[in-house]
């Protein structure tokens, strides 16, 4: 069952929200249903990344990690 919902919000919000929609084949109401619902119902893990760390992870694969000798680098970088 749906029901019918008023919100003030700011309209240039809602001109980049509907354009956006329009972009994912969605409209304005399933965007809010999806965030409300994600926001209500997904539990978020507690050593959730900052999101520096989720952007780099992955750079090196495990292989690089073998080949370098971490310790190496830092007598080098420090001497």
């Amino acid at each position: 069952m749906t029901t019918k919902l008023v919100l003030n919000l700011d309209e240039k919000l809602v001109t980049e929200t509907k354009a956006y929609a329009k972009r994912e084949n969605s409209s304005l109401s399933e965007l809010i249903e999806k965030i409300l619902k994600k926001m209500l119902y997904e539990v978020e893990p507690d050593n959730e990344y900052m999101p520096t760390v989720k952007k780099l992870s992955g750079i090196i694969s495990e292989e690089q990690l073998k080949t370098i000798n971490y310790v190496d680098y830092l007598d080098k970088k420090y001497d």
